[in-house]
């Protein structure tokens, strides 16, 4: 007669690798030959090395080399020398790869800009924060930043002075019936902090000098400010690098071959002042508001 077999969940799945289950419920009379159908759509197209089992028997197949974020579909088969049956159609997912170069940059006082490339078999990358000083933790216990397909994203609202940590995982999900979702085992990290703003206290100028560069466009050294002013005493400004052979007067840098832009000073005066007021700065630890 005709055997029964039932096709039972998939366990063990990882990024190119599953195992699958299945259960002779009958052979029908006599030991059946007994295997599993997988492929990418409900035409499979690869069958698993037979087995024999008899009634009440589970079975087992080890797959290897799969696609990572890739749905695959499987049912389990048998038959004894007269009849055949496959059991129910299933689905697995297995997991991508994790997301890499995840790249935190200040960009404003109140935002940071993140990057990343998303990982192999990955539909969306999932990003969470953490301002408490924990740089690693658990998936869900941190703060929500992101989940969608770019690879590029501005979590603003972030407070000066403070170090935010930040992790992402790829997730990848497929409409099935039901859906489908799987996440990465492993996340990449990074951290970034937003620098204090500081105010000078100066009567100021009717001046507007826009945005100055500070070091070369293409450093990644080097960073923007804006010195804007309004009022009716004249102001003298002197940015000095470590490294500068002769720091000039003016929003200008003259600095001896070093690629590196460290630490540096702002030295400011008023008119009449004698002395310069010298302020010692590090590139990345601050925003500057100069009025």
């Amino acid at each position: 007669t005709i055997p029964i077999v039932i096709t039972n969940a998939s366990t063990g799945v990882e990024k190119t690798n599953v195992t699958l289950w299945g259960y002779l419920q009958n052979n029908g009379g006599e030991n059946c030959i007994v295997r599993f159908e997988y492929g990418t759509s409900t035409s499979y197209g690869t069958n698993t090395t037979n087995q024999t089992k008899t009634t009440g028997q589970t079975f087992s197949a080890g797959i290897t080399s799969l696609t990572k974020g890739q749905i695959y579909y499987y049912r389990a088969f048998a038959n004894n020398t007269l009849q055949s049956d496959s059991g129910d159609d299933l689905a697995f997912l297995t997991k991508p790869d994790p997301p890499d170069t995840l790249n935190a940059q200040p960009n404003s006082s109140s935002m940071i800009y993140l990057t990343w490339n998303a990982g192999i078999g990955a539909n969306n990358t999932y990003i969470e924060r953490n301002a408490s000083g924990q740089s690693i933790w658990t998936r869900g216990q941190g703060e929500f930043v992101y989940n969608g397909s770019a690879i590029k994203y501005e979590d603003s609202g972030r407070k000066p002075g403070t170090t935010y940590y930040y992790q992402a995982w790829s997730f990848t999900t497929w409409t099935s019936n039901p859906t489908l979702s799987q996440y990465s085992d492993d996340n990449d990290s990074t951290s970034a902090i937003i620098g204090v703003n500081i105010s000078i206290d100066v009567t100021p100028l009717a001046w507007d000098q826009g945005t100055i560069l500070i070091g070369d466009s293409n450093a990644t050294t080097g960073f923007y400010f804006n010195l804007t002013n309004q009022g009716n005493v004249p102001i003298n400004i002197q940015i000095k690098a470590t490294n500068a052979t002769n720091a000039t007067t003016g929003a200008k840098w003259n600095l001896t071959g070093s690629t590196g832009l460290n630490n540096f000073s702002l030295q400011f005066k008023k008119s009449g002042d004698a002395n310069w007021t010298t302020i010692n700065l590090t590139h990345d630890t601050f925003m500057l508001n100069l009025r």
